[in-house]
């Protein structure tokens, strides 16, 4: 597998892919958390599939998130 982002860059040529960042209640400069929104437009067969959100901190952590696309 390969990344399609870390932290704001996108590492995939497709222009529909992009990444959004948003500090969750103003709480960034306390040590507080971001929330990573992963966006696909024009969503395809092609993007289905098993998506992971990794986030390497002092507690790593894993989630897999599986994408079915229906009647495209």
């Amino acid at each position: 597998m390969s990344p399609l982002t870390l932290g704001r860059v996108t590492f995939l040529p497709d222009r529909n892919v992009d990444v959004h960042m948003d500090e969750i209640s103003g709480r960034r400069a306390e040590g507080g958390e971001t929330l990573y929104i992963l966006v696909i437009k024009h969503v395809s067969r092609k993007h289905a599939g098993v998506y992971i959100c990794q986030i390497v901190s002092t507690s790593n952590s894993t989630n897999n998130i599986t994408l079915n696309v229906l009647g495209t």
